[in-house]
């Protein structure tokens, strides 16, 4: 079961939402989860510019604690 705070001790706070996709093999969409604001960084696991997700939606929420 995965959480915000697993992603965070796992990848030390900033991430976007196709890295957590990819490590933890869950689809979450855009509207799954919440953003670090209306701009794009640099995602420090894959060095390439994405909105860093900061939480989950309900939805989000739940397709995470599945996995």
């Amino acid at each position: 079961m995965a959480s915000i705070q697993t992603v965070y001790d796992e990848f030390g706070g900033f991430v976007c939402r196709r890295c957590i996709n990819k490590r933890y093999k869950v689809k979450l969409v855009p509207r799954d989860c919440a953003y670090d604001g209306p701009y794009v960084q640099q995602c420090p696991n894959c060095k390439e510019e994405h909105h860093i997700v900061n939480g989950f939606s309900l939805t989000g929420k739940i397709k995470l604690m599945l996995k």
